[in-house]
């Protein structure tokens, strides 16, 4: 980012904004789970953002999802309360397409080693730390 400017910092929102090869870009913490990033997202949505993508951490179900992946989601298994107050159950959480599709090709030219690369379904949740399925890395943490 060039000409990086902190525009405001609240609580575990920090946003900042300045200029990406030319065009504006604001970076926003959103801070953990579901109800803090809708809480960013609103706000971004009210101040004009026409285009959010999150990065950021995730967990993985799958054995050859590891850390250092690059994940990039196709949809959303929802098991959160959050996304329930926006949209029936019944409705699919996919993500923009030709979004979607831009960060696919861009993380393909730009990653050497395509083993890192995962195009995933996620599970939204509201909880972090909760037990793998069939695995004792946390066991005991129910």
């Amino acid at each position: 980012m060039d000409n990086p400017v902190l525009l405001h910092h609240q609580r575990e929102h920090k946003s900042w904004s300045g200029t990406y090869k030319g065009i504006k870009i604001s970076v926003v913490s959103t801070g953990m789970g579901c109800p803090s990033t809708a809480i960013a997202v609103e706000e971004l949505a009210n101040v004009g953002a026409k285009c959010i993508i999150r990065l950021g951490t995730c967990a993985g179900f799958r054995d050859d999802i590891v850390p250092g992946n690059i994940c990039i989601s196709t949809g959303a298994y929802k098991q959160d309360g959050t996304s329930k107050r926006y949209v029936p159950e019944s409705f699919p959480a996919v993500p923009d397409l030709d979004l979607t599709y831009l960060l696919i090709k861009t993380a393909q030219e730009l990653t050497q080693n395509l083993d890192k690369f995962l195009i995933v379904i996620i599970e939204q949740q509201n909880i972090i730390w909760y037990n793998k399925p069939n695995s004792d890395k946390h066991k005991g943490l129910n």
